[in-house]
């Protein structure tokens, strides 16, 4: 795993390290492109994002709750 932050081989005294190694994007020249996922796909959270969601959601609206109760008890 260590090995793969390196650009350079694994044998090599002058490791070096991955970092502004991309290329710049190539002109299409009217070639067709396939992709495996949808264009909206980055919006669908995952199971832990929506458990984190509905639990912050269930402890607010007990914490709403219980603040009200303070609130109506302090008033009678």
């Amino acid at each position: 795993m260590e090995t793969i932050l390196y650009s350079s081989k694994a044998e090599d005294l002058n490791r070096m390290l991955l970092q502004d190694n991309y290329r710049t994007t190539q002109p299409l020249n009217h070639r067709v492109i396939f992709t495996s996922f949808t264009a909206e796909s980055g919006k669908e959270l995952s199971s832990g994002e929506v458990t984190a969601i509905v639990i912050g959601v269930m402890c607010g609206c007990v914490g709403l709750a219980v603040i009200i109760r303070f609130i109506v008890k302090t008033i009678r």
